[in-house]
């Protein structure tokens, strides 16, 4: 049976409910689902060109069944029922603007992109969820970053009124929509903006959020700091009920060291988050960590419990601040997820070959093996240094060959990862996205032990 949640507000620092109530929302982020990613879903480089890619070799209708297919099995009820039984009371839905409209006919919205968030909304009535929608890829890229479709390394949205006006447009159909639904949280307008100073950023968030408030004075409006949603310097209230959002990696989600140890444990984490969380108490507004995360693929058991134990010490760090928190990501192919999938499953089976050329090559920025691909770039890196001298500061040409190489190899293996997929019918295509099914994943328990935790 449908449950009606309660109308969310702010007061003071805390969110709370109708009732004055104040709400922890803890969470999970659903990447992967209605915006994908490289590391979360195996292919390389970046959404929309790998989709072309997959157009040429199975033609626009497979390619779009096949788009259907994975994420008809990616998210389903069974994925929210667990989700609300390990303890967690929302989640938050990363999404591409192309779920919604086509470049050759901005604010001409697709009906699909709102009946994904109908269902879900459906779904999350009915377990006790709430819900945040997160433009996580908006019109002319927010940041330069493959999380935003952005094959580019620029972002176009800060500085072109057309794409500001596209974006403004989107979140006030949306906002109209689900003025009067209180299983959405509330909007968060785009993902860890990298804009080109602080007046900027302020001045886009008091566009979007002027829109919004024409159609909808209910709902939270979650605004992030600059760059990645780290830095808050300059950024004002510009609502009555606002949640500012931050994100946090450290060095223990990632290192092949086991945690803790003198360089990385609860007193480093909670130095790092220190600024995040001085700012939410200076402001008087509440303070939600809506992106945190580890690698959990280690093959070092050590390592790997590290890991969990650094996940456990970053939430009780939020907990204890007053802060809501979600993490990344709930499902991938076994990398960050809560579930991931199996590896003797047809797609995993299928793409392997070019996974294993994606992981040789560090094709991935965010899963690769950093010290192995600077070994095998430097001879590039070091000719530009050579040729370039002082002109240029070496972590500039650092930064710039890196991406250029990632990009490079990305592009290259988007036609042969494409290629695994060729003569596939329909009912195959189907019968492979069901290894995505969550019956079919496998569970990594120790975090789901994590969430149960902190949900007592």
């Amino acid at each position: 049976m449908a449950r009606k949640l309660s109308w969310l507000s702010t007061r003071g620092r805390d969110i709370v409910n109708e009732a004055g109530e104040r709400v922890l929302l803890k969470g999970y982020c659903l990447g992967g689902w209605l915006n994908t990613e490289n590391f979360i879903n195996g292919y390389p480089y970046v959404d929309h060109l790998y989709f072309k890619a997959l157009s040429r070799v199975l033609g626009a209708a497979r390619a779009e069944y096949y788009y259907d297919r994975q994420n008809e099995y990616s998210m389903r009820e069974e994925d929210i029922a667990f989700l609300a039984e390990c303890g967690t009371n929302c989640v938050r839905v990363p999404f591409n603007y192309r779920l919604f409209e086509e470049d050759m006919s901005p604010g001409d919205y697709r009906p699909a992109g709102f009946a994904y968030f109908d269902r879900l909304v459906r779904w999350c009535k009915r377990y006790g969820l709430y819900i945040i929608l997160d433009l996580h890829a908006a019109q002319g890229w927010q940041n330069p970053d493959w999380h935003c479709d952005n094959p580019a390394d620029v972002c176009l949205l800060y500085g072109h009124r057309d794409y500001r006006d596209r974006l403004t447009g989107l979140w006030r159909a949306i906002a109209r929509r689900y003025k009067d639904e209180p299983t959405i949280a509330g909007y968060e307008p785009f993902n860890e903006p990298v804009a080109p100073d602080v007046d900027t950023l302020q001045g886009l968030y008091e566009e979007v959020v002027a829109e919004i408030r024409k159609v909808d004075k209910k709902h939270l409006i979650f605004l992030e700091g600059n760059m990645w949603g780290t830095q808050f310097k300059g950024l004002k209230s510009c609502d009555s009920k606002l949640v500012w959002a931050c994100h946090i990696y450290t060095s223990s989600d990632f290192e092949n060291i086991p945690y803790p140890h003198e360089g990385s444990n609860p007193e480093t984490i909670a130095r790092s988050y220190k600024p995040r969380a001085d700012f939410a108490r200076r402001q008087g507004q509440p303070m939600w960590c809506g992106e945190f995360g580890a690698h959990h693929h280690a093959k070092d058991p050590a390592v790997k419990r590290g890991r969990l134990h650094t996940i456990d010490d970053q939430i009780t760090l939020f907990e204890g601040h007053g802060h809501s928190w979600s993490m990344w990501t709930y499902k991938d192919v076994g990398i960050m997820g809560l579930a991931t999938l199996d590896p003797r499953s047809d797609y995993m089976r299928r793409t392997a070959p070019v996974r294993r050329l994606k992981e040789k090559l560090g094709v991935d920025q965010w899963t690769a093996d950093r010290a192995g691909f600077a070994k095998w770039i430097k001879p590039i890196a070091e000719r530009v240094k050579k040729t370039c001298g002082r002109r240029v500061s070496e972590e500039a040409i650092d930064r710039a060959v890196s991406r250029r190489i990632r990009d490079a190899c990305g592009m290259l293996l988007m036609e042969p990862f494409a290629e695994q997929f060729r003569g596939m019918s329909k009912p195959q295509i189907d019968s492979m996205m069901k290894s995505w099914k969550l019956a079919n994943c496998r569970i990594n328990r120790g975090l789901a032990a994590i969430l149960k935790k902190h949900s007592a």
